[in-house]
């Protein structure tokens, strides 16, 4: 896409850069922050971000308000000591830096929420824009980043989003799973949620970490540790006995497929 840039307090003033690489020079108020969006109708203008932070790179969701499409775009801020100028590149993120699979058959609302202080004891998460939120269908994932990623205390926050389920619940009951400061939280921590229903956990996949939403009446199986017997722990032998018998007729097939998905490899042997 072309891409059109404005500094946050002179929309009316935006500098386009076109989709074929060509940098355009463009100067603004220092201490003010940029926004950017494809040059499309339907986006959303990004979230603000800053070019005087010492950093090599942000990443940031943009959406799409008709098509309910979101992208996951990286800024790199390219400096050089002899330029006091930045040069910023825009590309596609990936991976992205977050990523949330629904396990369920139940349908999730996700948004960013900001983290605020009402006193020295007590603190708070408030919904940023719900006009950004979007839907995680049943057995489906997201790409995710930040909208705001200049904001400090960033989460993510997971609501049901299926309406027969919500009117299931008592009156009173909240719709909001929970919240999640995907940042702080290391992968493989189980996350407390507030259905008993549902079971919530932040694991990698190589750079990406990934809050998976399970349905927890559901059985699951641990790949961490094997089973070892009480006789194979008092002995420090462990033994798997273990065997696979196939039959086939017309040989078999191997698919290897990304998250897209797209085929990266098949084998076949007959």
């Amino acid at each position: 896409w072309d891409l059109e840039i404005v500094a946050c307090h002179r929309r009316d003033c935006s500098v386009t850069v076109k989709a074929t690489g060509q940098p355009i020079p463009f100067h603004f108020n220092d201490s003010s922050q940029i926004q950017f969006r494809p040059k499309e109708f339907g986006w959303l203008w990004s979230g603000k971000i800053s070019t005087t932070r010492k950093r090599k790179e942000v990443t940031l969701r943009l959406l799409h308000r008709l098509r309910g499409q979101a992208i996951v775009v990286r800024v790199e801020f390219l400096t050089t000591p002899s330029s006091p100028s930045t040069s910023l590149v825009f590309r596609l993120a990936s991976p992205p830096p977050f990523r949330l699979e629904n396990h369920t058959m139940f349908a999730f609302r996700y948004g960013q929420s900001s983290q605020f202080i009402t006193d020295e004891e007590n603190q708070n998460w408030q919904r940023r824009d719900l006009s950004t939120d979007c839907t995680l269908l049943p057995y489906q994932h997201a790409e995710f980043a930040w909208d705001e990623p200049d904001e400090g205390g960033k989460a993510v926050t997971l609501e049901l989003g299926d309406v027969v389920y919500t009117q299931s619940l008592a009156e009173g009951h909240s719709t909001i799973l929970g919240t999640f400061a995907l940042e702080k939280i290391a992968p493989g921590s189980f996350l407390k949620v507030s259905r008993d229903d549902f079971a919530a956990q932040i694991v990698a996949d190589g750079p990406t970490r990934v809050l998976r939403i399970t349905d927890s009446h559901l059985p699951t199986v641990s790949t961490s540790e094997p089973y070892v017997s009480s006789s194979e722990k008092k002995e420090g032998i462990l033994t798997i006995p273990s065997w696979i018998e196939v039959r086939l007729s017309h040989g078999i097939g191997v698919s290897i497929v990304d998250w897209t998905p797209q085929e990266l490899l098949y084998i076949s042997v007959v």
